[in-house]
């Protein structure tokens, strides 16, 4: 009964734990493999928590920040539905909005892509500079 509780303890612990290891770009899924601790990235400030990923053989960087087209431009109605804060209009209809907890930056992105009304969403990925 114990090794029972145990087990269902242990996949409760998982399921809960577990983000969305993917985003989505131009309506496909595209794996995110979570990385552990890194330091390619320099701090971007002390306040902000960053989380690191491989995605297409390349590292980047989740904050809290999200990228969100609109199909219309009337980005309050999901400021209010998904708890977020507007940090900036970025174009017609673009808008860069901050989720109050960064762990669930993934998650809400693509939450918001599957909404009717917005065009998409994803995450203001951070990216190691490469000379060229």
């Amino acid at each position: 009964m114990n090794k029972i509780i145990i087990f269902l303890t242990f996949l409760l612990f998982a399921n809960v734990s577990a983000s969305d290891n993917f985003y989505y770009q131009d309506g496909k899924k595209v794996k995110l493999i979570p990385l552990q601790s890194i330091q390619k990235f320099s701090k971007i400030d002390s306040n902000r928590k960053m989380l690191f990923y491989r995605s297409n053989r390349i590292v980047v960087g989740v904050t809290d920040k999200i990228i969100v087209k609109l199909k219309q431009d009337n980005i309050e109605k999901y400021i209010l539905d998904f708890n977020l804060t507007k940090v900036k209009k970025l174009g017609k209809n673009l808008y860069l909005v901050k989720v109050k907890n960064s762990v669930k930056t993934i998650d809400i992105a693509n939450k918001l892509t599957k909404t009717k009304g917005i065009k998409y969403a994803h995450p203001d990925f951070i990216k190691k500079m490469r000379k060229r």
